[in-house]
């Protein structure tokens, strides 16, 4: 077949003779089909190519449904276990060691002695101290201040005779009992003030009346003086027969009969008020001392010769117990001894510190996080923990403490914050400085209606999202909780199986 399609071929080729065109046409047909292409490619670009390139570029319209599920925000940093408290110590005073009651590792309880230094003079001191404040309240001490009250008592009351037989005893009660309300009337005005109420108002007002009815009763008394004076000085004399008292009248050299009265002077009157202030004063003294030796409690501002050796002796023995102390190195907490540079013999100076004990029952952690997380950082949040060394288990805490500013290194700035474990057990032996991840749980939402952040749309104070409503995108303004990068809590405005538009409305 193959051959007589040839010889075919040639018989038609010997047919026909080879014909000649002219060039002019032939570049004439060229160029009409150069024409006739270009037209062809404009028609198919106008008409193809760009309605599809359009269609191409017109934004599809995305859509996703709200759902319902748990959100929870974490901000995830580093940290470094520390010792919940810790305490760097030494004595406080110099001295040469006698003692070393501990080592680096001991457990030790809070007031427990670690060393102790040479306490001879100081124990000297103490006990000298000691037996002078011992002298001063003895049983012979305190019964000779109670002789010396007794005497003072008695001395009142001379003295007040003394001073009623001068003034009259009315002018002297109302006198003494007018200065007694004015001072109570001064302290209640002090506590009204200080705390208005009624019940301090009526204080003042109850104090007002009792000054009122004071100075009415001087006032009268004063009034029946010169009777008093009249019938208590005029010059008298006694029947030496039947014993009786009788005014002695005198004859002027007019005839007249007069009596001597003996008026008391104010020099009189001022040695007896003295008298009598004085007797009370040592009365009160007295009184205040013998309630500080009996160990009672007496006024700040209290006086007297007595009370003031006592109490020299009694700070005197305090500094001299507070010295003896000072000889022991005792623990200010319970914990682990952490150092102890210290050996008998060796000379110490005051302040130096010498020891730190660390509680390493209540680990806890020193984290650090991005300044960007600082809203997820409150005190009280949950926190998971996964040591670099011990990457196998997670340890659960909470923030306890979380630093008011930020914390700078370097250049960054970060924030700071203190966790505590939960109680841990026994085998949770990790040494302090080891390294940690964590996650601080920033917020939490369960069974929340969660819409993507594509779909949330900004507007002044407010998020508004498109719902599709019958296949037509609706705006609605929704409530917003919290949101991670992904999804955000709605609070009202949306529900879970709606269809909301996240891109191209």
């Amino acid at each position: 077949m193959s051959n007589k399609t040839t010889t075919q071929g040639s018989t038609l080729s010997g047919n026909f003779k080879a014909m000649s065109l002219p060039k002019k046409f032939i570049w004439i047909g060229i160029i009409a089909l150069i024409l006739i292409g270009g037209v062809g490619g404009l028609a198919y670009y106008r008409l193809v190519y760009l309605p599809a390139q359009a269609t191409t570029d017109e934004p599809q319209m995305q859509t996703a449904v709200v759902r319902q599920g748990d959100l929870v925000i974490y901000a995830s940093g580093t940290g470094t276990l520390i010792a919940q408290s810790e305490a760097s110590f030494g004595f406080e005073t110099s001295g040469q060691v006698t003692k070393v009651n501990a080592q680096v590792g001991d457990v030790v309880e809070a007031g427990q002695v670690l060393a102790e230094l040479n306490s001879e003079s100081a124990t000297l001191a103490y006990e000298q101290a000691k037996r002078a404040v011992d002298e001063l309240t003895s049983p012979v001490a305190i019964a000779t201040t109670k002789q010396a009250v007794a005497a003072a008592q008695d001395e009142v009351v001379t003295a007040r005779t003394d001073l009623q037989y001068l003034i009259s005893p009315a002018v002297q009660i109302w006198q003494e009992r007018l200065a007694e309300a004015e001072e109570t009337l001064a302290l209640a005005q002090v506590e009204a003030a200080a705390n208005p109420s009624a019940e301090t108002n009526q204080k003042v007002t109850d104090a007002q009346a009792a000054v009122a009815l004071a100075q009415a009763n001087f006032t009268s008394a004063q009034q029946d003086y010169p009777a008093y004076v009249k019938n208590t000085f005029t010059e008298t004399e006694t029947n030496p027969r039947t014993g009786e008292e009788k005014v002695i009248y005198y004859t002027d050299e007019n005839g007249e009969r007069y009596t001597n009265v003996f008026t008391p002077s104010e020099t009189d009157i001022a040695a007896a008020q003295a008298a009598y202030d004085l007797a009370k004063a040592t009365l009160k003294e007295a009184e205040i001392y013998l309630a500080a030796l009996n160990g009672e409690e007496t006024p700040a501002n209290a006086t007297g010769a007595s009370l003031a050796t006592f109490i020299d002796a009694k700070e005197n023995l305090d500094a001299a117990q507070e010295e003896l102390a000072n000889t022991q190195l005792t623990a200010p907490i319970s914990g682990t001894v952490m150092s102890l540079d210290l050996n008998v013999g060796d000379f110490v100076t005051s302040g130096s510190a010498i020891a730190q004990i660390s509680d390493l029952t209540h680990p806890s952690l020193e984290i650090f996080l991005d300044e960007s997380d600082w809203l997820y950082v409150k005190v009280g949040n949950e926190v998971e923990v996964t040591f670099d060394i011990l990457s196998s288990r997670t340890f659960k805490g909470k923030v306890i403490q979380v630093d008011p500013g930020l914390y700078s290194s370097n250049g960054t700035s970060s924030v700071r914050a203190i966790v505590s474990l939960d109680a841990v057990d026994d085998s949770f032996n990790l040494p302090l400085g080891t390294s940690a991840s964590v996650d601080v749980t920033g917020g939490s939402a369960q069974n929340a209606v969660l819409v993507p952040l594509e779909a949330l749309n900004k507007s002044g104070d407010q998020y508004i999202v498109y719902v599709l409503e019958n296949d037509v995108p609706t705006e609605r303004v929704v409530e917003i909780g919290i949101q991670d990068t992904l999804y955000a809590e709605v609070l009202s405005g949306l529900e879970a199986g709606e269809i909301v538009v996240t891109e191209g409305e």
